[in-house]
């Protein structure tokens, strides 16, 4: 009886501080491509934003949204470009 209240209590204390689940690895199948008329790879954001031009000419474009807490692919590194989409992307 001992043992199965300490292993119920691991399990919720494993789901708890989110051990239950994983982050399936993004695609980099066509990272970077146009998204205007075809749906991007597993994983990835269309992101529309505009060039260093600036508007009338809207970009879209397939991209892997990345932070500290979900990293990139290899061989891919997370950076933020300034004529590229918003926020930090996989490159």
């Amino acid at each position: 009886m001992r043992g199965s209240r300490i292993l119920l209590a691991s399990v919720l204390g494993s789901l708890a501080c989110g051990g239950g689940g994983t982050r399936a690895v993004p695609s980099t199948e066509n990272l970077h491509a146009d998204c205007s008329n075809q749906p991007c790879a597993a994983g990835q954001t269309c992101l529309s934003y505009y060039g260093i031009l600036g508007p009338p000419l809207l970009i879209k474009s397939c991209e892997i949204q990345c932070s500290a807490n979900a990293p990139c692919p290899p061989p891919t590194v997370c950076t933020e470009t300034a004529d590229g989409p918003p926020g930090t992307t996989c490159w």
